[in-house]
């Protein structure tokens, strides 16, 4: 840990509980002053091997990964060449990976207990209703789906989708927003939100009068998702994923007949799992090279290519 260039090094079981305590501390001394706060903390949790308080060592007793059509799957005949290779995970395997879901649950519980003592700390100093909260992680993880034992940065909804969660002034309660959102608008979203000026240079986009207004207009149609070592890009659509892969091989849901990312309508034989027509996936591919191209000083601003229309035009109705 650098704390103002006093260099400490950190112990991998108490380190999450250090990150806290520092936290707090933090806030406890800066929330007394006039001038805006902003805390950036990050967890070990939920990261093998799972460090957690001796207090939880009983919680999750019985839970399970979640059993889905995509858990162990058992036809991966449409899947890349690197996925119907994997063998059906084990009934060891299996009971394996539910104590790890079990322990990674118990881990998030350190994670947990901060955001109830900021919270506390806020509601003492008064400051609680002038509080921001933005709940993130970098990437999803699987267990077992897909016949992938646990792991992360494979081209699936558990890896690549995941809930961003924000709170505070003006944001209504309990509601849930499926538009695309990104982490390179979370800058932009802080900026905003402390009053600053957004640079030009900058790719995504303040959320914040998306959150405060579910119907406010939100033009992206697209986002990238990449594994750039090895391997594969997807273009994210609302409720569609099409993925292309560096050694071969494409895949294409529509996630509201497939959540689970169960027939690859590119390779599966069930023709009820319709593939997009050759102009359509034509259209993507070059969605996704404007995506990779795309900049300040590129042949287009990365709104534009994100927000270009989500089919080619002269298949728009």
């Amino acid at each position: 840990m650098n704390d103002q260039g006093d260099h400490k090094p950190l112990d991998r079981q108490e380190a999450d509980l250090l990150i806290k305590d520092k936290a707090l501390r933090f806030l406890s001394h800066r929330l007394d002053r006039a001038a805006p706060v902003f805390a950036f903390v990050s967890f070990g949790a939920m990261h093998e091997p799972y460090y957690h308080a001796k207090i939880d060592d009983d919680k999750f007793k019985g839970e399970r990964v979640p059993r889905t059509a995509a858990f162990n799957e058992d036809n991966v005949s449409d899947k890349p060449s690197y996925v119907r290779n994997l063998p059906k995970l084990s009934s060891a395997a299996v009971s394996e990976l539910d104590g790890t879901y079990q322990n990674g649950l118990r881990s998030l519980m350190r994670v947990d207990r901060f955001i109830g003592e900021a919270s506390d700390l806020l509601r003492r100093k008064g400051e609680m209703d002038d509080t921001y909260f933005i709940f993130y992680t970098d990437n999803g993880v699987h267990f077992g789906q897909h016949r992938f034992e646990h792991r992360k940065l494979q081209a699936y909804e558990e890896d690549v989708n995941f809930p961003l969660i924000i709170r505070g002034p003006g944001i209504p309660h309990g509601v849930t927003n499926a538009k695309l959102v990104g982490n390179h608008d979370i800058a932009p979203t802080l900026a905003r939100i402390g009053g600053a000026n957004i640079p030009a240079f900058v790719d995504g986009r303040s959320f914040l009068k998306l959150a405060k207004d579910p119907t406010t207009p939100w033009p992206r149609t697209a986002i990238l998702s990449e594994r750039k070592i090895n391997r594969w890009d997807m273009l994210r659509m609302k409720g569609k994923v099409y993925t292309r892969y560096e050694e071969g091989g494409k895949e294409y849901y529509d996630l509201a007949k497939d959540p689970y990312q169960v027939h690859n309508a590119l390779g599966a034989s069930d023709t009820s799992y319709a593939a997009p027509d050759r102009a359509t996936l034509g259209y993507y591919e070059q969605r996704l090279d404007d995506l990779y191209s795309c900049g300040v000083d590129g042949p287009l601003r990365c709104k534009e290519a994100e927000d270009a229309p989500l089919l080619p035009q002269a298949s728009v109705p």
